[in-house]
């Protein structure tokens, strides 16, 4: 499978048509129809549903597989040759980052920031997700740093604490009987609808605070993103656990209310053992590191 029909069958998706895709590219369409074809005869199934004319291209099951994969191997390739063909004398390149919603992205921010005033030519990829999310990304190669909140498995990563703990607290509408208090228990939360953070059950992140698993609650969904689970809040489907509240806007209809007892959680930056970083990636590990020490 090479990179140069990986990149073809991208453009085609994202130019939603071979034609489109041909003059993107600045080959034929013939060119561009064979490619297609030894791609779909070397995975062994249909792209593309061939519609009526006018009605364009839509993806097949494995169309939709291969066009999330594609984009990360294309991805990981450009930034594999730019790292090696970048001039020593010249810090340039990517940094990525992926990144669970923490308030201690205003250091990392500050920190890049200081990073483009000294190295203008380095340029920073900013991935937000889920704790899983973040991980497969940095396990597939796809960012060089991780920034996850405990608790987390480091065992197979360096490691670097951040200056910020992050308390968990419930966001709720003002309208809520909650609303009045000014903590929230666990016994409070008896019979309450509650949305949690995707992975919290699998991980027991407030198994101490619940005197038990995350099974006590009557979780109605999971979301990886602190601003959808204010949305669904906002609609009334529930109060949400989470660990983010500083990022919230509560100046219209929601408010948040602390843990009692309270919950903390570290934040780290994390990137994997054993793995050569990049001049740009040291660059900022360094300038993070001397913020840091300055901090303390």
């Amino acid at each position: 499978m090479e990179i140069k029909v990986l990149r073809c069958f991208l453009a085609v998706v994202e130019h939603r048509g071979i034609s489109a895709a041909a003059e993107a590219l600045g080959v034929s369409q013939p060119t561009v129809s064979r490619q297609l074809q030894a791609l779909e005869d070397e995975i062994g199934a249909p792209l593309f549903v061939r519609g009526t004319r006018g009605h364009g291209l839509s993806l097949t099951r494995e169309g939709r597989v291969l066009f999330r994969r594609a984009r990360e191997i294309v991805s990981l390739a450009d930034r594999t040759m730019h790292e090696l063909t970048s001039p020593d004398d010249d810090v340039s390149g990517e940094v990525g980052i992926g990144a669970a919603e923490a308030d201690v992205m205003r250091v990392v921010a500050g920190v890049a920031v200081a990073v483009r005033r000294r190295h203008p030519r380095i340029r920073f990829d900013i991935r937000s997700g889920s704790g899983p999310q973040v991980v497969e990304q940095l396990d597939g190669g796809l960012v060089d740093f991780g920034v996850l909140i405990e608790p987390v498995d480091l065992s197979q990563y360096n490691h670097l604490q951040l200056p910020v703990m992050d308390s968990w607290s419930v966001v709720m509408r003002r309208d809520n009987p909650l609303a009045a208090r000014q903590a929230i228990a666990a016994a409070d939360l008896r019979g309450v609808p509650v949305i949690i953070p995707s992975g919290s059950e699998r991980r027991n992140d407030l198994s101490g605070w619940l005197g038990g698993s995350l099974a006590r609650l009557d979780v109605v969904a999971t979301t990886n993103l602190l601003h959808n689970a204010a949305l669904m809040v906002e609609a009334g489907l529930g109060v949400a656990i989470a660990l983010r509240d500083s990022l919230l806007d509560t100046s219209g209809a929601l408010c948040t209310r602390p843990l009692s007892p309270p919950v903390k959680g570290r934040v780290s930056l994390v990137w994997k053992e054993g793995v050569a970083l990049s001049p740009a990636c040291r660059v900022f590990l360094d300038m993070l590191r001397a913020e840091l020490a300055g901090r303390s």
